[in-house]
């Protein structure tokens, strides 16, 4: 049997280097005494006019704190779903932008004040922090509630996340055939994670029969979004020639290809090739 990895979570928010952390960014808790008022008025209700404006005012002021290169990569990778308020767009964004800093439990509370509103993408962080405890709780039993809200409206990453929750049994009860039909749902949805997740189902048979055509595809897919771990199994299969004609070279091309994508698995097969 080709080697399992545990099921990938899909942390939606980090950018490839990660968040710069608290230390490197340059700021200081003064400078967050805006984004705090922020969190604060909006536990309290604050909406329409003077909310847009407080949201305004602490855009400007993360930007004049260095943040243009992390707000235009957190704007790109999450553009308003449709139907988003512009307000509510700028608080995600600026609790995305928040959470690349590395203020983590900022981040929590105001990802958390738009999940309450029932933005999905938003419930999936906050599911996303209970999971792994980067919000200062772990939480699975909480972290299956949030991934469930944000997967009734079909939010891929929560269902992958979700569906590693149900494969695991944390924090809700072991389920694998709950697991994979919330993969099949998320890899259909285009998620890279989910589909690569789906293939190592089909490569190893857990949940599903051991179909290495089925686990090729699904690789493939994930590999056409640059998705590391997916170049990497298509790499290994080819290597040991496990439903792909053996290869040693064809499988080198897809390690290099796999840990250009950040693959530390792949790095090391490589040196293992040499």
């Amino acid at each position: 049997m080709l080697e399992w990895a545990s099921p990938l979570r899909n942390c939606q928010g980090n950018g490839p280097a990660g968040p710069v952390g608290p230390r490197d960014s340059g700021v200081s808790e003064r400078d967050f005494e805006t984004l705090d008022k922020l969190v604060a008025d909006r536990a309290n209700g604050l909406s329409g006019p003077r909310l847009w404006l407080r949201v305004y005012l602490t855009g400007l002021a993360l930007l004049a704190l260095g943040a243009i290169g992390t707000l235009g990569y957190v704007t790109v990778k999450h553009p308003p779903p449709p139907g988003t308020s512009l307000v509510s767009h700028l608080e995600f964004t600026l609790a995305l932008v928040v959470q690349q800093l590395g203020y983590e439990s900022r981040a929590f509370e105001m990802f958390k004040a738009l999940a309450e509103e029932g933005r999905s993408e938003a419930q999936s962080f906050v599911g996303y922090m209970y999971d792994t405890g980067s919000g200062g709780v772990e939480d699975p039993a909480g972290a299956a509630k949030w991934y469930r809200m944000a997967a009734d409206q079909g939010h891929p990453v929560a269902l992958n996340n979700l569906a590693a929750l149900y494969l695991d049994g944390r924090g809700v009860g072991q389920d694998t055939d709950r697991a994979v039909a919330l993969y099949q749902k998320a890899a259909r949805g285009g998620d890279p994670v989910a589909q690569t997740n789906l293939g190592q189902l089909y490569m190893n048979g857990r949940g599903v029969p051991r179909i290495p055509d089925k686990a090729i595809a699904w690789f493939r897919q994930a590999a056409l979004k640059d998705h590391g771990p997916a170049m990497y199994f298509l790499g290994l299969m080819q290597l040991r020639g496990w439903g792909l004609p053996q290869d040693r070279e064809e499988a080198r091309i897809w390690f290099t290809k796999a840990a250009a994508a950040g693959s530390e698995a792949a790095e090391r097969a490589l040196e293992e090739l040499e």
